[in-house]
């Protein structure tokens, strides 16, 4: 039985069914189907997406390693170095303690385990302190299996930092909520706020937004999510210094001339906001992008200023502010107090 509130939202998705407009068939690449998702682009950018049944490759493993976060990277180092040395440890244990110079029975099972773990340690990063050594076929045949093997580990380790320390990445900041406000006499706008989280120069960078919204297709209902870019007031910068806020104006010519806070939680509206610039560092064009649902706009109200000058005169960039904003009211009574103006 149908609900009242889901009579409520499918009459206000009949709105916008007759809402059309130029760049409707923008494709996003994530196709039309996607009408149940609770997002399509999380906040760090990644996507909202299971992958199965791919095939596992080497090349795959790698691109893992590579693009894990650092705490989960390095607890993968310590855990497989740690079970290569219980491993090898309890090898040397199974050829027998006698065959390892430098080691003394120790009489219990776990004091001769712990002598052998160190020894395979030592053999594993080829340090080699001499007061322990194989001798014996068995035990130097493990020692050479150990010793190549910890060779080759520690060059694939290697070129696993280099791979991660060279990839290319732009940590930027986006501010929690995006804002729908006053933005001309007489018109609002779209707006969110960004800024370089890091003190690498990038340099001819251009933005897009991109509306994701459910309509109904046909008299039935039937849902089909569209893709709707958004033209901003200024899609390209030169320098990207200071924070950046990203304005689309709500002209009569734009897709949310018409709707309202209750139109897009009907539509499950989410804002795909895409970014790319050139890094000085890498010298590479980088890529960065971040979404907002429905439920993170805020209306009515504008950002404060993260801007502002020292006693020495020189530009200052406040990155608490990144988020900071107040009702557009009381934002135009203190443009009018402090002189204070958006960026």
């Amino acid at each position: 039985m149908s609900t009242n509130k889901d009579i409520t939202r499918t009459n206000r998705l009949q709105r916008l069914r007759p809402w059309t407009t130029n760049n409707s068939n923008t494709d996003s690449g994530f196709g039309s189907a996607l009408n149940n998702t609770d997002r399509l682009v999380a906040r760090d950018g990644s996507f909202n997406i299971e992958r199965v049944g791919m095939e596992w490759t080497p090349l795959s493993f790698y691109q893992y390693l590579v693009t894990i976060p650092w705490a989960k990277f390095n607890l993968l180092i310590l855990a497989f170095y740690l079970l290569f040395n219980i491993l090898f440890g309890f090898l040397f244990m199974v050829i027998g303690i006698e065959h390892l110079n430098g080691i003394e029975p120790s009489g219990t099972w776990l004091g001769d385990f712990e002598q052998c773990f160190f020894f395979s340690v030592q053999t594993f990063a080829t340090i080699g302190y001499g007061a322990m050594s194989p001798k014996g076929f068995l035990p130097n045949m493990l020692v050479t299996i150990e010793a190549l093997v910890g060779i080759m580990t520690a060059a694939l380790a290697t070129g696993l930092l280099y791979g991660r320390f060279s990839r290319p990445s732009v940590k930027l900041g986006f501010s929690q909520n995006a804002l729908i406000a006053p933005y001309q006499e007489g018109s609002n706008g779209f707006m969110c706020r960004l800024c370089n989280l890091r003190t690498n120069k990038l340099i001819e960078c251009e933005a897009q937004i991109m509306l994701s919204i459910l309509r109904p297709v046909d008299e039935a209902g039937t849902l089909k999510r569209i893709f709707v870019g958004l033209p901003l007031q200024i899609s390209k910068i030169q320098y990207f210094t200071l924070s950046w806020t990203l304005n689309h104006p709500i002209t009569p010519d734009s897709p949310l001339y018409t709707l309202t806070a209750a139109d897009l939680e009907a539509g499950d509206a989410e804002f795909l906001v895409m970014m790319k610039c050139f890094d000085d560092t890498f010298l590479q064009t980088v890529y960065i992008n971040s979404s907002y649902k429905w439920q993170e706009v805020v209306w009515g109200a504008k950002f404060l200023p993260m801007v502002s000058y020292n006693q020495q005169q020189h530009v200052t960039l406040d990155y608490t502010l990144l988020n900071a904003h107040q009702p557009a009211e009381l934002f135009a009574e203190r443009v009018g107090e402090e002189g204070l103006g958006n960026e």
